[in-house]
């Protein structure tokens, strides 16, 4: 029986050591794996910092130079502004009216009564460019009361300064007892010679003002301004195609006010013959 005992003693000894060596491996087992995992931890977390560090700090650059860009307003390059010089402004239009008008044709009326009636034909030079002085004024008249008074063209010489009354219109000019066709009369060279454009242009002065660009008859002009020596406020208009005035206006130093106004122009149109008298 003691040795039974005895021999149950001995088993439980064994089995006993057995469990406390099971149980020391498997606590080592587990101190190994949990140490293992920190480790791991430990160097993904450093690989990790090395891996986003650049990638956190692109943003930081990128929002300082967005801030940078925010706060510097773009600068556009100045573009300075364009001086007119009016001397040269008004030279290069008499330029063009120099280089460019043979003839010119316009209505026009003699202030204060400034209805345009009459029309002028103005030639500077003929076809072939030789330079001329001749002016025709066809005359804006009813039909006339006394046929032995009515004209309705006047032939103009500038250089010799004459005038020359002619009547053209063959329906209005005959009839059963006069022929005013054939006849023709020396008038007042002064009576009919107005200033024209050419005259307006040469008054311009060099201390004239621009005042700017405008639309006048449906022309694109440049316009000007100054004071006479005599104290007379002038205004021109310049065609800004061909050079010349298409407008003027004064005001005298009482106040009164005088336009000139030169319509329906047309340029270049007239023929040699138009400024040659009939006979």
């Amino acid at each position: 029986m003691k040795k039974i005992l005895l021999v149950l003693l001995l088993l439980v000894l064994v089995f006993g050591c057995a469990k406390v060596s099971v149980d020391q491996e498997s606590l080592q087992d587990t101190v190994d794996k949990t140490e293992q995992p920190s480790v791991t931890v430990e160097e993904t977390a450093e690989k990790s910092q090395e891996t986003t560090t650049p990638t956190e700090k692109e943003p930081e650059e990128t929002k300082t130079a967005t801030a940078e860009t925010e706060s510097t307003p773009e600068t556009k390059p100045k573009v300075a502004a364009k001086t007119l010089d009016p001397t040269k402004e008004v030279q290069e239009l008499l330029q063009k009216m120099e280089d460019k008008i043979f003839s010119v044709k316009y209505m026009y009326g003699v202030p204060p009564q400034i209805t345009e009636r009459n029309t002028y034909f103005i030639q500077r030079k003929d076809m072939s460019g030789k330079e001329g002085n001749l002016i025709k004024i066809a005359l804006y008249e009813y039909e006339p009361t006394r046929l032995e008074d009515y004209w309705d063209a006047v032939f103009l010489n500038p250089t010799e300064q004459t005038a020359t009354l002619y009547c053209l219109d063959r329906t209005l000019c005959q009839s059963k007892n006069i022929d005013k066709l054939t006849e023709k009369k020396d008038a007042n060279y002064e009576d009919y010679m107005v200033k024209t454009p050419f005259d307006w242009a040469k008054e311009i002065p060099n201390n004239a003002r621009i005042v700017g660009p405008e639309i006048v008859d449906g022309r694109t002009v440049t316009r000007f301004t100054y004071t006479t020596a005599d104290g007379i406020k002038t205004d021109i208009w310049m065609d800004n195609t061909y050079g010349i005035p298409v407008q003027a206006e004064e005001i005298t130093t009482d106040g009164t006010k005088l336009k000139y106004l030169f319509r329906d122009i047309t340029f270049n149109m007239a023929k040699d013959e138009d400024f040659k008298p009939p006979f």
